[in-house]
């Protein structure tokens, strides 16, 4: 049976609602991928009925219309379950681990033990940047280093070559490449209010990450 990982299943199902004059909702996409991954399987008939009334209703579809759909869209499909990458972000000394999600990638220094990216007084720009980006695709899969944020904070608030401006970028292009839900992006915004991620740091990541929402829509 072929693969599929959870983003392809999701473009499918967007790709066949569409054909079906139906109305896509991301969250409606992603619940029934969360479902596929519980069950361990592609059952259009039981996907159907997670389908919320409101859905049926707005674009006047029934529950077998919708499982006839799913199946057309992702029957015989199951979905890839891939390893998730584990990065150290080293900052001043100091390691922390942050897990980046199946597939994610940055630039750093490769050895035995994986991935590490190393922040310090002489680390290049570009170096504490990837750690920016490495904090993010974090956050966007739910592992909020706290710890992690503000050391990597205070580094880049003791350097005058590293920008509010600089940040929103990574913030954006990390957004643009890893296409995630809205949701995890809100959560990640407020998971940064919680963890009093300040200055330049703080202040470019709820900037950029704000900029890219209304990017999202156009990803599925």
């Amino acid at each position: 049976m072929a693969e599929a990982t959870g983003q392809e299943l999701q473009r499918r199902i967007a790709d066949e609602f569409g054909r079906q004059g139906w109305d896509y909702d991301l969250t409606v996409g992603r619940g029934l991928v969360e479902q596929v991954q519980l069950d361990g399987r592609v059952d259009p008939d039981r996907l159907a009925q997670i389908v919320s009334s409101t859905f049926l209703e707005k674009n006047s579809a029934t529950r077998d219309a919708v499982a006839a759909a799913i199946r057309s869209a992702i029957g015989g499909l199951t979905l890839r379950v891939e390893n998730p990458t584990v990065t150290t972000l080293v900052v001043n000394g100091n390691n922390y681990s942050l897990n980046l999600g199946a597939g994610a990638s940055v630039s750093g220094n490769v050895n035995m033990g994986g991935t590490q990216i190393v922040v310090a007084e002489s680390a290049a720009k570009a170096d504490v940047l990837d750690g920016v980006a490495a904090l993010i695709r974090a956050g966007l899969i739910g592992d909020v280093n706290g710890d992690a944020a503000r050391a990597l904070a205070d580094a880049v608030g003791a350097r005058n070559d590293i920008q509010m401006s600089d940040v929103e970028e990574v913030a954006i292009e990390v957004v643009k490449a890893d296409k995630p839900s809205e949701s995890r992006v809100r959560t990640l915004l407020a998971s940064l209010a919680t963890q009093s991620v300040s200055g330049a740091l703080g202040l470019g990541l709820a900037s950029g990450l704000g900029q890219a929402l209304p990017l999202i829509a156009h990803f599925l």
